[in-house]
């Protein structure tokens, strides 16, 4: 993330000063975002185009990417409040919200679909307090991916359906446990649609005239591309290109190598920016 900010740097030190452009930051990486949509599709209103730096991967036949299409990423919190209780000699009259949240993990869990190619992801879990007694609290992150909106409307009605009384109660039968799910800022899918195949068909003739072979597979991570796309052709993966996202470790023997980005990428990638918005200008 930090290299498409310095990419757009270089971008622009190329540029003539009478270029009109607006740039948006946004620090929150695939994290969601309330305020930064509302935002970013207010200062894009009426855009010619709109350009993502987030990474470009390598591709086959020594191309590099771009993106035309992602998945929607949908976020959820799910939280179990049972009732605690001394587990020596209260048990009895504890609610065990780990217990409850382990099922709702396992339906929640059970709806990945590779047919579809949507999967549900429970991402951090979190309960109790003390390893002698019941705990009354737990909570899991979820994650819910679908490549266009009906499986993602679907998925996120799916999800949010499990809220209510759970199925877990206390062994004398008095407190029982209670389940909510809250939706947090996610990304809505962003489909194959005419504006951004046509902003990548000029970005293959940039490469080429530049001699970069590009290639455009659909991207399953989340960008702010996602909250963009029907305002404007926008484009994504501008960035210099990387690999590994997201993997903080350098572990080769564990098969697990560090996120890192190529130093000899930023100059070519540069360029083609620059190409393309001087061909979009």
């Amino acid at each position: 993330m930090k290299g498409g900010t310095v990419l757009m740097w270089m971008v622009l030190r190329a540029l003539p000063e009478r270029a009109p452009f607006t740039l948006l930051f946004n620090a929150t990486e695939e994290g969601g975002c309330a305020d930064f949509p509302v935002l970013a599709r207010r200062e894009a209103a009426g855009a010619r185009a709109c350009l993502v730096y987030e990474p470009g991967f390598p591709a086959a036949d020594g191309a590099r990417t771009v993106a035309t299409r992602r998945k929607g990423s949908a976020r959820f919190r799910a939280r179990v409040a049972g009732r605690e209780a001394h587990s020596g000699h209260a048990h009895a009259s504890g609610a065990n919200a780990v217990r409850e949240l382990a099922r709702v993990i396992e339906r929640l869990e059970s709806m990945t679909d590779p047919a579809r190619d949507v999967t549900v992801n429970v991402g951090v879990v979190r309960g109790g307090t003390m390893v002698n007694v019941v705990p009354g609290e737990a909570e899991a992150l979820v994650d819910l991916r679908a490549w266009n909106a009906a499986d993602y409307d679907a998925g996120r009605a799916a999800v949010l359906a499990l809220a209510g009384a759970g199925t877990v109660t206390s062994r004398d039968g008095r407190h029982g446990c209670t389940v909510t799910i809250d939706e947090e800022p996610g990304y809505p899918p962003w489909p194959e649609n005419e504006g951004s195949e046509r902003l990548r068909a000029l970005a293959f003739e940039c490469g080429a005239a530049l001699g970069q072979k590009l290639a455009a597979p659909p991207r399953a991570g989340g960008s702010d591309g996602c909250h963009l796309w029907d305002l404007a052709p926008t484009l994504d993966g501008l960035g210099p290109i990387g690999r590994n996202p997201h993997c903080s470790v350098h572990a080769p023997e564990q098969g697990r190598e560090q996120e890192s980005v190529e130093r000899s990428s930023f100059v070519p990638r540069a360029l083609l920016s620059v190409e393309l918005i001087r061909r979009l200008s």
